[in-house]
């Protein structure tokens, strides 16, 4: 059953992860397919979770906050490894449809000011589609909404909207002109019709409108 299936998995990781919300992985194709230091051992491990036979929806929160099973990029394309959450700081910058990299550069000035982007070259099976409808719940769409949830869940235990919002300007010191460009031009193509006030709050006040 599912709880049997998770107790397992969590022997695949090493001891040392226990715990830890994020580690660095660098992925070592020489060692053992049997434990998640292999991208082909996390492909494997998705293609299992997506498909029909695996865990139910009712099965998945089994999963939250227990172990570090999304591959991220940050900075310069460094890969981590995050625990699943209900509310990531992470954004999926494909195509949901084809699994191609929708735009590598706004992925870069997203993960330069401190958002992570899924690492979505892990996935090596054919139905990449299928991960992403499972992923859809858990981590942020490349839009102006993903953008901002984004930001907003990477300062945890922050209540206050002031304060969320000057910790997210702080960030933009680190993006050049062009840089910026690239960011309020995907903000602009990407808005939804539908944003709360909080959150067009939030947008206005980015120093890239500035």
């Amino acid at each position: 059953d599912a709880k049997s299936f998770v107790r397992l998995l969590a022997d695949a990781f090493p001891s040392e992860w226990e715990g830890l919300p994020e580690v660095h992985w660098q992925p070592d194709q020489n060692k053992s397919d049997s434990t998640p230091n292999t991208s082909l051992w996390l492909s494997r491990l998705w293609d299992y979770i997506s498909s029909e036979q695996s865990l139910g929806c009712d099965d998945m929160h089994l999963l939250l906050g227990n172990l570090q099973i999304i591959p991220t990029l940050v900075g310069e394309q460094d890969k981590t490894l995050q625990v699943l959450l209900e509310d990531m700081a992470v954004i999926n910058v494909t195509n949901l449809q084809t699994g191609e990299n929708a735009n590598q550069d706004i992925a870069k000035v997203l993960r330069t000011v401190g958002i992570r982007t899924l690492d979505t070259t892990v996935f090596q099976g054919k139905d990449k589609p299928s991960i992403f409808r499972v992923l859809k719940k858990y981590i942020q769409p490349p839009t102006a909404r993903g953008v901002i949830a984004a930001m907003v869940n990477s300062f945890p235990g922050q209540e206050a909207d002031s304060d969320i919002v000057d910790r997210m300007k702080a960030r933009f010191k680190y993006i050049d002109d062009a840089e910026i460009k690239v960011l309020r031009n995907f903000l602009r193509d990407s808005i939804e019709n539908d944003l709360h006030p909080e959150e067009i709050m939030m947008l206005r006040t980015l120093p890239i409108f500035e």
